[in-house]
């Protein structure tokens, strides 16, 4: 009897998982909800292990994660980043290896161990491993918290014996501390300023110098200080207004050292630069970047990878290194826009704006530390300030356009599956000819069926991630990106664009600098290849080729304005994600030179914190620019990353659609 109920009881639980558990799961992994995702997950598990669809989306969900700490025999705490208040959860002890965790999902950790000081940390999941030294109580330099090694880092780095840790402070100097260090003759002693005084190509001796060092009222010390001291009860706050000589000094005095750019990355950790899109939401909401000033050090609840304070934010920080006379300052200030959190910029070594403070470090053993790391800082790289550049003029636009050019020749078509198990689509796989070299190209269809043809059309183009992929089924498509516009009524054209899923093999599998010719080759393929889907639409008497759309998503967001520049069957244009490239291009290939001449009704859709675009530098710019009629133009900006809340992707889209396009034919 009892055996007869278990097994009823486990069949309802079957059909649970089946017809409502997966769905559920893939609508909470579709809106990036991972978290939920996983722990349905881990309910669906118990009863159908094996079911094909079920083992797709777990792969996609799931993370195996391992937390290693030496020495061994740490209690494991963590909760979500952004869920400050909440309670611990114990995970177990390490080592921990191969655990589940929900996948690119940002945590912070704890790590406790009798007689050995507390570590905490904060990583995403994405990375396979966190691994942790832990040090005797007492041995860690006070205020100070330990990183594992010089960016960049990997787990064997880590693991290896040349891992050569170093020691940086958990907070930003404080008033304070800085006043300890004037108390001590910190303006008088020449033995503190052990560096050259360069100004305006000049060298200044020590006294010359000091007179460029006053507070508010000409007495030595910070810029924001009045009578030598600082304002009242604000012994606490970042000491500000200091100069690079400044910070220097203290940092000898203190007998510790101003941090490399390689340093204090490092310190920041893999979120700068392996992590991007989970940075900026999680960590800038939590830092002080969006208010009236300084506040105390660690007030604000967001860490670094190492578990430091207010590496986002308070007060911009100075780095080491120098290029040529002016020196290296990261972090951002309290009023500073979101990107700079990660901006690395270049001041000269006198600047005193209220906005620079500094933080120091310890090296265990700086004879081990390449002397590379402590040369002139390198340079950004090719970032861009659009507000200084000119567009091409038309001129110039029409001699661009000419490449994208190509003899409309036979299509030669196949249809060469076609798919009508899908509740509300029928997918079609297309192969016809490609608009160059002999190539074949292949392109999903998606035919909805809950309206009569012929159809409205929008034509996707993906993030970079199809540039690993090796089919569009990894990314579950249509599901994730483009299933409601498909049960909504309208067409979807998947072209697989050179380079990409399918299509791998070959000089475009990969990303290459802006500024190389090969970068150029692989776009004007691209762009055919839109083209040539068009032309094969434009065969079709089930596709209203009157009421066609372009729909991009992150690199297909950026590829958007070059597309809809030069291919004017495209009547609307929607952009999640996208902005301008921040470094250069070759100007035939430059998405700033084809913005102007995009005139369809254009929808962007962005993150305020996306530092693969962010918005005062590539998406405002892009925006402003674009040549389509104000009224005809929308731009919405969420309190995100580089994601956009599904939800509201489909609301801002299918309005969009219905504005421009009409209603579907039900």
């Amino acid at each position: 009897m009892i055996s007869g109920i278990r097994y009823i009881h486990r069949q309802v639980k079957i059909k649970w998982a089946k017809e409502q558990g997966i769905a559920q799961m893939e609508s909470w992994f579709s809106d990036y909800s991972n978290v939920h995702a996983f722990q349905l997950g881990q309910q669906i598990k118990k009863y159908i292990p094996d079911d094909p669809h079920f083992l797709m989306l777990d792969a996609l969900i799931t993370r195996r994660f391992n937390i290693i700490t030496d020495p061994e025999g740490a209690d494991v705490y963590y909760k979500e980043y952004s869920h400050v208040k909440e309670e611990w959860i114990l995970l177990g002890t390490t080592p921990l290896v191969n655990i589940e965790m929900p996948n690119v999902t940002f945590y912070r950790w704890k790590l406790e161990k009798q007689g050995h000081e507390a570590v905490y940390a904060a990583t995403p999941t994405h990375m396979d491993t966190l691994f942790r030294t832990l040090h005797e109580t007492g041995t860690v330099p006070e205020g100070m918290v330990y990183v594992e090694g010089i960016y960049p880092q990997t787990v064997s780095d880590f693991l290896s014996q040349q891992k050569n840790g170093f020691y940086i402070d958990k907070n930003e100097v404080t008033n304070q501390m800085f006043k300890e260090f004037m108390d001590q003759g910190g303006y008088q002693n020449p033995g503190f300023w052990q560096n050259e005084f360069i100004l305006n190509d000049d060298t200044l001796t020590f006294d010359e110098a000091m007179v460029h060092f006053k507070d508010i009222t000409g007495r030595p010390g910070p810029a924001t200080w009045e009578a030598g001291d600082y304002p009242d009860e604000e012994e606490n706050y970042p000491v500000n207004g200091i100069s690079w000589h400044e910070a220097a000094a203290y940092a000898v005095y203190a007998k510790r050292s101003l941090p490399t750019l390689s340093h204090w990355q490092s310190a920041a950790g893999f979120l700068f630069q392996r992590w991007p899109p989970l940075y900026g939401s999680n960590v800038v909401p939590l830092s002080n970047m969006d208010g009236a000033g300084p506040e105390p050090v660690g007030s604000h609840a967001g860490i670094s990878y190492f578990g430091a304070n207010d590496m986002a934010g308070n007060v911009r920080e100075w780095c080491w290194n120098m290029s040529p006379t002016e020196r290296t300052i990261l972090g951002g200030a309290w009023n500073d826009v979101s990107y700079m959190s990660t901006y690395r910029s270049q001041m000269p070594a006198f600047n005193r704006s209220p906005k620079n403070g500094f933080r120091c470090a310890v090296y265990s053993d700086r004879n081990r530390i390449s002397e590379q790391i402590f040369l002139p800082a390198p340079a950004r790289g090719n970032s861009r300030d659009y507000r200084s550049e000119e567009p091409a003029s038309e001129t110039e636009f029409q001699f661009y356009r000419k490449q994208f050019l190509y003899d409309k020749t036979n299509l030669n078509s196949q249809i060469e599956k076609r798919d009508e198990s899908p509740e509300d689509w029928i997918m079609e796989k297309i192969s016809f000819d490609a608009a160059y070299e002999n190539e074949r190209m292949i392109a999903y269809l998606f035919l909805p069926k809950g309206s009569v043809p012929p159809f409205q059309t929008v034509i996707f183009f993906p993030g970079g991630g199809a540039l690993y992929q090796t089919s569009i089924t990894q990314s579950i498509s249509p599901k994730l990106h483009i299933d409601y516009i498909l049960k909504n009524g309208r067409a979807v054209m998947f072209p697989i664009y050179k380079g990409t899923y399918e299509r791998k093999g070959g000089s475009c599998d990969r990303s290459h600098p802006g500024e190389s010719h090969q970068h150029t080759e692989c776009l004007v393929k691209r762009v055919k290849d839109l083209s040539r889907s068009i032309d094969y639409l434009e065969t079709r008497e089930d596709i209203d080729t009157a009421r066609l759309g372009y729909y991009g998503r992150s690199w297909g967001g950026r590829m958007g304005t070059i597309i809809s520049a030069v291919e004017d069957r495209l009547k609307l244009s929607m952009l999640v994600i996208g902005g301008l490239s921040s470094s250069k291009r070759l100007p035939e290939a430059d998405e700033f030179n084809f913005v102007p001449n995009v005139n369809i009704p254009v929808l962007m859709l962005n993150g305020k914190y996306d530092f693969i675009f962010p918005y005062e530098l590539t998406v405002e710019p892009m925006f402003d620019n674009l040549g389509t009629p104000e009224q005809h133009k929308k731009l919405v900006l969420y309190d995100t990353d580089h994601i956009v809340p599904k939800s509201e992707i489909i609301k801002e889209t299918l309005n969009w659609l219905d504005k421009y396009f009409g209603p579907v034919n039900k």
